[in-house]
């Protein structure tokens, strides 16, 4: 009987400690949250009511289960106001994935597609890890060129980019339309007409293929993306950089990194900078 109590005891020690190194092991939120979300939510036989934060009843047409973009969740709340936040949407022909809404800015239901604000992320990488996304919804990220492509690909939307200057000083810019093509047309850019306060520095990017240091496609005998004078980043490069938001965020070698050359102020570093789309509305 001893012997018995004995090796229950030792049982039990056991499945404490396993528990506890269970239990005990750090979440690992790294930079790669984003990216690993976005492969979990690609199985479709995982496919829940899983819009976290949205107490407004949906009137989804398209889905039994999820919206399109963030402005087809403000549509669903009749007449209520979603908070600004992170929410399940799916683009046609994409895969569900999570994204940050804004829905303060200008009447809001814009989905972010990428942000800088505190150098936490890398965002000198490849074409294969710029196509499929990566960061951190809570701090810095890239959406996924495949992502925005199905996004824009959906009807008429617009872009706008919120920036700070050194100063604290904020601006926006805002085009008419916004479009990225395919990975065959290598993400190509189409812009619609300027508004705003922060200057035109994307114009001149207009119907440009999307670079990295990987895969070159701008019009510059070299490589904009990896170049040392343009804050080394991957963008929609001619020859080289008006504006380039992907860039290193403490500049390398004393050059400019995240760029926006019309932005009034001190251009030489932007630390915030935010762009978004959502559907036209006229």
């Amino acid at each position: 009987m001893f012997s018995f109590i004995m090796k229950a005891a030792i049982l039990l020690i056991l499945v404490g400690c396993i528990s506890f190194c269970i239990s005990s092991e750090p979440s690992n939120e790294s930079e790669n949250t984003f990216e690993r979300k976005e492969r979990s939510l690609a199985d479709p036989a995982g496919r829940q009511k899983r819009q976290s934060g949205l107490s407004c009843p949906k009137v989804i047409s398209h889905s039994p289960e999820y919206p399109r973009d963030c402005y087809d969740i403000l549509q669903s709340c009749s007449g209520q106001s979603p908070a600004s936040g992170q929410y399940y949407i799916q683009p046609d022909g994409g895969n569900v994935i999570k994204v940050y809404c804004d829905m303060e800015t200008d009447e809001g239901g814009w989905t972010v597609f990428q942000r800088r604000i505190d150098g936490t992320i890398n965002f000198y990488r490849s074409w294969p890890q710029y196509q499929t996304g990566f960061g951190n919804l809570n701090t810095e990220f890239w959406l996924g060129n495949d992502n925005i492509h199905y996004l824009t690909s959906q009807g008429d939307y617009e872009l706008r980019v919120e920036m700070n200057n050194t100063l604290g000083n904020h601006y926006y810019a805002k085009y008419s339309k916004f479009r990225i093509g395919d990975s065959f047309s290598e993400y190509l850019l189409v812009l619609g007409a300027y508004s705003g306060t922060a200057g035109d520095s994307l114009a001149d990017h207009n119907t440009m293929r999307f670079s990295t240091y990987d895969n070159d496609n701008d019009a510059y005998s070299g490589n904009c993306a990896s170049h040392s004078s343009h804050g080394r980043g991957a963008w929609w490069y001619k020859s080289c950089v008006y504006s380039n938001l992907n860039g290193q965020y403490y500049g390398y070698s004393g050059r400019p990194s995240i760029y926006w050359s019309h932005l009034p102020g001190d251009t030489d570093q932007i630390p915030f900078a935010e762009m978004k789309l959502r559907p036209r509305s006229t």
